[in-house]
């Protein structure tokens, strides 16, 4: 499928995709000729989420860039003794890094749009899946690169976001909500309370 922006130029997405629900269903709802996925590696606990972004883009053939980095600190999600569950999960600065990789990958693949799912449900946790943020970082990166920061969910609550995806034939099975890198959801973190788990959500 192919959108166009009014001066006719093709819109074509760079969208960032961890393998959970929420990006999943951005990633499925935002095809484009010429779409790039973007998975940023930054030593996360739950790296089974990794796996799972890789999967969906060989069913959708679609191009996954998976971007390492490493030295990033801070909560459950990065190897420290913790419950995975609220304030613990917090990765301080991470949307803002995430964001900066996309920028990057964007602009070597000729994307003019990078998208990230932040929902409704983040705002108290997470504060940079706000609205307020990501319209601020988005008029840096426009003013710097011409490119557009796209947050389609953000005014959406989780179970709205599942309902699209379910609509859109997403493959929940096959996605990675668990903050944990166990062979099933533990059904006890922060993302299985927001989710069910990735095998349930599906039902």
């Amino acid at each position: 499928m192919m959108f166009l922006e009014d001066n006719g130029r093709p819109i074509k997405y760079a969208t960032l995709l961890s393998g959970g629900m929420d990006s999943s269903t951005l990633l499925y709802s935002q095809l484009t000729a010429g779409q790039v996925a973007v998975t940023v590696d930054y030593g996360q606990s739950h790296r089974r989420e990794i796996d799972a972004a890789a999967r969906l883009c060989e069913m959708l053939d679609v191009d996954h860039v998976i971007v390492k980095i490493s030295g990033l600190a801070g909560g459950s999600l990065l190897g420290r003794d913790g419950s995975f569950v609220g304030d613990d999960t917090v990765v301080p600065g991470r949307n803002g890094i995430l964001i900066g990789v996309a920028v990057n990958v964007a602009a070597e693949n000729g994307c003019n749009r990078i998208s990230i799912g932040c929902n409704k449900n983040d705002r108290q946790t997470y504060k940079d899946c706000r609205s307020e943020y990501l319209q601020s970082i988005g008029k840096s990166i426009a003013m710097s690169t011409g490119i557009r920061l796209c947050f389609p969910f953000a005014s959406m609550s989780k179970g709205e976001v599942r309902e699209l995806g379910k609509r859109l034939g997403v493959p929940f099975e096959d996605t990675w909500s668990c903050y944990r890198g166990l062979e099933e959801p533990c059904g006890k973190c922060g993302a299985c309370i927001e989710v069910g788990g990735s095998r349930e959500i599906s039902d």
